[in-house]
């Protein structure tokens, strides 16, 4: 697990994706988590926060948002790569940037270094599949490939809405916990963009 992560896009949809995807695999609590605005805030700022060692949890989730690589000064491209160096291990980056230029020598740094997640390039319908699939392993109920794909089919790529609807389906199957087709047939209206594509 890298400990410096960007993502990169402006579709806050993907973005919470994304961050979702990363924090599943880290130990941590809601309470762990600090955040920045790096339009306000510098690298340095998010540097020094992760280089501090937290009183109160071991591990400490540090977002930084509206990352502009072209902007990122000479002391602060120095200070990340002295912090790359000697990476605080119970520290969590996640810096955030609406586009990058890869021809910049900075973004080299990242490159290098960061685990890169474009989410202008990344296939959205398999992220849902996966997202999808591990809520429903999570809460131990049984809903095959097909079913899944159906149910986004139907739903949408709107996070709040596929946890809204999925909570309907377990509730509804909770005595078999099983999901097929016909259960997400009975209790999930199509979505309006599915409608409108048809």
């Amino acid at each position: 697990m890298n400990n410096l992560n960007l993502i990169i896009g402006e579709n806050k949809e993907e973005i919470d994706l994304s961050i979702i995807n990363i924090l599943k695999k880290i130990d941590y609590n809601e309470e762990d988590k600090i955040s920045y605005d790096l339009n306000e805030n510098s690298l340095s700022d998010i540097l020094d926060e992760a280089s501090m060692m937290s009183l109160f949890s071991n591990t400490k989730i540090i977002l930084g948002e509206n990352l502009d690589i072209s902007k990122i000064s000479d002391n602060d491209s120095d200070y990340l790569t002295k912090y790359i160096s000697n990476i605080n291990p119970n520290s969590y980056i996640i810096l955030i940037a609406k586009k990058v230029d890869a021809r910049l020598k900075t973004y080299k740094i990242f490159k290098d270094n960061f685990n890169i997640i474009d989410t202008t390039k990344i296939d959205e319908a398999e992220k849902l599949f996966e997202y999808v699939k591990d809520l429903v392993k999570e809460k131990e109920y049984q809903m095959g490939d097909n079913e899944i794909n159906y149910f986004i089919e139907r739903i949408g790529n709107d996070i709040n809405n596929i946890k809204i609807e999925l909570e309907k389906l377990f509730i509804y199957k909770l005595e078999d916990k099983t999901i097929s087709i016909s259960d997400i047939e009975l209790l999930i209206p199509e979505s309006i963009d599915s409608i409108i594509y048809e």
